[in-house]
């Protein structure tokens, strides 16, 4: 059972049955697992944002969010899918939400050699960077360059308040506008971000000394069940500025900095200035030390009747509305000291542990590369809008039991699907033996298309039905004398009678039996066929073909559209038909099922045709479905009676090695079989002949 409780119930059971998730053994990248995963990660990311944001695997170089694309693990096991979304729903949320401009000023002023930068340190006043010029830096520098020094100091600590912030604004966003996506960053938070040591650390002694080190560890932990909000001088004043419960109050990401700038200068005057050498230096700090802790215990007396207990997991990621974040410690004593110490082993695996939040909360969430050349793969795959659908959900193997399978369509054929050599039991990559005899089947179906356009003039031509002597229409020139007798029926009434629109979907089988001959004279009727509609008006052509693809020995069946009238040029046909080949087994129902809604779906004021070129009977089988003999048959023939129920005109050609004088084991064969799948316009056809398929094509548009 998957792991993936979120995601299961969408994606499917066998979903992780790819090699790619499960067996590590196999080198080969499933490409078209990946793509499956890239897109339903895409498909959260732009509803959550209502944006289209891209998303990709991550090759080389930085691996968080930039502004403008999610990067992604290529890493995808059974229990690594959940955290994988929400993390791709955090960053996609970064981009809607947090302004970017602000933390690469930041970044810019920490980095930047220059003294004056354009940055949000603003928002500190000259009195106090002096203040705190003179706290860090003593008379070290010049104090002209005093503003460069204490922007180095600022920034980082600033910038990483920062990003706890927005982090926590940006989840309630989600919390609240799309409740249902809570569980992936409960997935999320779970994988990168919380952990044992994390919790153990918050309730020992360690992290207690009065330093930046220990405030960020227990501010990034702040909605950690396990936080102790006295175990620094002013953490429960930085709890109560930050107020969960009421972060929808940050309305951007300049509130956020505010805030960030807000809580710095809190935390800044409670901490003791650096020892110095300098005796007076040491005298002004002991004194500024000892006001800020007069401050502080100042404070603390005012908040002893706020604590108590909570009563709900607060956990990293939980909903801040819904549970209680009042402010009060897991602990029903006050405490400053800790539970007990922590031994060198684990101070190492905290450590470690922190440094993982700290690259999390910057962003830098570690994710498993993709090489260029999968990668490539990939876009092809989604650039072809590659899918994979569920087939075969009413065929039952036997008895009740219904087996199922997952069928690949290729919506788009383009020169890089076919120069990536993915799908190789259908394509052919450029230079391959067997696309120059191709190319010349091709450009020959253009020739005799020319031909068969001729032919075709049922859809070509219109008739008028004229009714004269009528009281209104079209004045006769021929009875306009009649005006003078009196007689005022002189309109001609004109009733043209034109065909509608057409649309015709050739599905041509590309199994292995195919192959030689029989496919190449298949080829030349397709396109004779497709170039005779180019020439009638009003008509549109649809190819596709019928074949299996096997990756990392997984097996499904497979539909090729390698063209579309509607959106493609003509000259597609001419470019990249000459790569397509026939090869693997015949998985005739499962495919049709598959693109059934491309097939039926119209405009009820088109004309629609379904022609059908196969020369067998249905044969496929994978350790999803055994799909053969007389229940494939009859599968195969549900689906064709759900062409025609919508409306849609069928023409099934059953081709033959025989009518090619050729032997086959197909010559002994009945045609009652394809019958009982395609209905009683089935025929057998001679496809190296244009007569008997224009005869056939135009008593169909009749």
């Amino acid at each position: 059972m998957s792991k993936n409780k979120y995601s299961n119930f969408w994606i499917g059971d066998n979903f992780f049955d790819s090699d790619t998730f499960d067996d590590e053994s196999v080198s080969k990248t499933d490409v078209m697992a990946l793509a499956s995963c890239k897109r339903a990660v895409k498909n959260f990311v732009n509803i959550v944002t209502n944006k289209d944001i891209k998303v990709k695997f991550t090759t080389a170089g930085d691996s968080y969010t930039d502004g403008e694309v999610v990067t992604i693990s290529s890493k995808v096991t059974d229990s690594d899918f959940d955290p994988i979304v929400g993390l791709a729903l955090h960053e996609g949320s970064h981009i809607k939400l947090t302004d970017f401009t602000i933390l690469k000023a930041m970044l810019q002023a920490y980095f930047d050699d220059m003294g004056e930068c354009s940055t949000p340190y603003f928002m500190l006043s000259d009195e106090y960077c002096k203040k705190l010029f003179k706290k860090h830096l003593s008379d070290r520098y010049l104090v002209d360059d005093g503003n460069y020094y204490v922007i180095r100091y600022v920034s980082p600590i600033v910038k990483n308040l920062l990003n706890v912030i927005e982090d926590r604004r940006i989840d309630n966003y989600i919390y609240t506008t799309a409740p249902g996506y809570k569980g992936y960053y409960h997935s999320m938070y779970e994988k990168y971000f919380n952990a044992k040591i994390i919790d153990r650390g918050l309730k020992s002694s360690e992290y207690r000394e009065n330093t930046w080190d220990s405030y960020m560890f227990r501010i990034i932990n702040l909605t950690n069940k396990n936080r102790d909000l006295d175990a620094l001088p002013v953490l429960r004043q930085v709890w109560d500025l930050i107020d969960l419960k009421n972060i929808s109050r940050l309305k951007n990401t300049t509130d956020a900095l505010t805030l960030a700038f807000e809580i710095f200068k809190l935390i800044e005057d409670s901490i003791p200035a650096p020892q110095t050498n300098g005796k007076e230096n040491d005298e002004d700090n002991q004194q500024q030390n000892e006001n800020e802790s007069n401050e502080n215990n100042s404070d603390d007396s005012q908040d002893d009747g706020s604590q108590g207990t909570d009563s709900k997991d607060d956990s990293q990621g939980g909903d801040y509305t819904d549970g209680d974040a009042d402010g009060e410690d897991s602990q029903t004593n006050k405490t400053t000291e800790g539970d007990g110490e922590l031994s060198e082993r684990q101070r190492k695996q905290l450590e470690k542990a922190i440094k993982k939040q700290q690259d999390f909360q910057n962003g830098d969430v570690k994710k498993k590369r993709l090489s260029k050349k999968d990668n490539d793969d990939v876009e092809t795959i989604s650039e072809s809008g590659v899918d994979q659908r569920e087939a075969g959900k009413d065929y039952s193997k036997w008895g009740d039991e219904i087996t199922k399978t997952k069928v690949t369509v290729i919506s788009k054929l383009t020169k890089k699907l076919c120069e990536a050599n993915i799908f190789r039991s259908i394509l052919l990559t450029p230079g391959r033996w067997g696309v120059s005899t191709a190319a010349e089947h091709i450009s020959k179906g253009v020739q005799l298309g020319t031909v068969l356009g001729k032919r075709l003039k049922v859809r070509s031509e219109e008739r008028t039905l004229v009714t004269p002597r009528m009281k209104s229409g079209r004045i006769s020139g021929r009875l306009i004398h009649e005006l003078g007798m009196g007689n005022t029926d002189i309109f001609d009434n004109l009733i043209v009678n034109k065909h509608k629109p057409a649309l015709i979907h050739i599905s041509v089988d590309a199994s292995g039996s195919m192959s030689g001959e029989l496919f190449d004279k298949t080829q030349t009727a397709v396109v004779a066929i497709a170039k005779a509609a180019s020439m009638t008006p009003n008509m549109d052509v649809v190819i596709s073909y019928r074949s299996c693809h096997e990756a990392n020995r997984k097996y499904t069946p497979l539909v090729l559209i390698g063209y579309d009238s509607r959106v493609d040029k003509f000259s597609k046909i001419t470019s990249l038909f000459k790569f397509i080949r026939a090869g693997g087994t015949t998985p005739e129902g499962l495919c049709f099922e598959a693109i059934l809604d491309e097939i039926t779906k119209g405009d009820p004021s088109t004309d629609r045709y379904f022609i059908n070129f196969s020369d067998g009977m249905p044969c496929y089988n994978s350790k999803d479905i055994y799909y053969n003999g007389s229940r494939a048959i009859e599968h195969t023939s549900r689906q064709v009676k759900k062409i025609r129920k919508s409306g849609v005109k069928v023409l099934s050609y059953y081709l033959s090695y025989s009518r090619l004088t050729r032997s086959s084991h197909y010559e002994s064969r009945t045609d009652a079989d394809f019958k009982t799948m395609y209905g009683n316009s089935s025929q057998m056809i001679d496809v190296t002949s244009m007569i008997p398929l224009a005869k056939s094509l135009n008593k169909m548009f009749e």
